[in-house]
């Protein structure tokens, strides 16, 4: 079966619907080769070659969602499938108002809505921060002093810090 019967970027190879599985299509195959008596290959080196050979088994579904194929097997009422074809419809006339509706509009104000049939809602966007900042009261009435030997430490790993911290580092207070 030829790849365009699937997705457009595939370039698998489709053998017939009938076979459900690579068993299946072995069996086959070594029946046609004992009818023509021709030596058989391994199951595992007759796998290999079918995948090498960039083939598959199941017809896919072209981007079809479960209940079309489910319609197309003849398992979903008529009623049932109409009914999902308008709904479908419907969300794709949505979403080609909203592209337009998108591309038209310069005022920056997004709407949306969770339902197709509901009214349009604009999307409230959080504004900046406020130039007000909110300072927690300190824990202490005077910065606390170090232990002696933490300082020496941080004196120590000043090597491997930035320079411009250093000051902070050497006006710890400590004992």
């Amino acid at each position: 079966m030829p790849a365009h019967y699937c997705r457009k970027s595939s370039s698998k190879k489709y053998i017939e619907r009938s076979f459900n599985s690579k068993m299946e299509v072995y069996q086959e195959y070594k029946n046609w080769s004992k009818g023509r008596q021709l030596p058989i290959a391994s199951r595992q080196v007759f796998v290999d070659e079918f995948d090498a050979g960039d083939f598959a088994i199941f017809r896919p579904r072209k981007d079809q969602c479960d209940l079309c194929v489910s319609y197309a097997e003849g398992k979903v009422s008529e009623a049932t499938y109409t009914l999902h074809r308008l709904q479908k419809d419907m969300a794709q006339k949505a979403k080609e108002d909203d592209k337009k509706r998108a591309s038209e509009s310069g005022d920056g104000c997004i709407l949306f809505k969770l339902v197709h049939d509901e009214d349009w809602k604009e999307l409230i966007v959080r504004g900046n921060s406020t130039s007000i900042k909110h300072q927690p009261k300190p824990l202490f009435s005077s910065q606390r002093q170090i232990a002696a030997a933490k300082f020496k430490h941080l004196q120590e790993l000043k090597p491997v810090i930035p320079k411009d911290i250093h000051g902070f580092y050497d006006s710890l207070p400590h004992e």
